[in-house]
């Protein structure tokens, strides 16, 4: 069973970021891929502002740079 992660913030990106699905938009944002490239919209780089890796299980509220999207 696949363990799901899912991080609401809004800076997190990765390209399946830019397909929407219909009835959940922000479905990319659970079940981590092992393809996945992520990146931070805000420093467009795989660090975040405060140089910690860009994935979902790290960009959590626990990091200062973390902004909350609304679904």
């Amino acid at each position: 069973m696949q363990r799901v992660i899912k991080s609401d913030c809004k800076h997190l990106k990765t390209k399946k970021s830019f397909i929407h699905v219909i009835n959940d938009p922000g479905s990319w944002r659970t079940n981590k891929s092992s393809t996945s490239q992520y990146w931070c919209a805000k420093t467009m780089g795989v660090t975040g502002p405060d140089d910690k890796l860009v994935e979902p299980e790290g960009c959590q509220a626990h990091r200062r740079c973390f902004v909350t999207i609304q679904f």
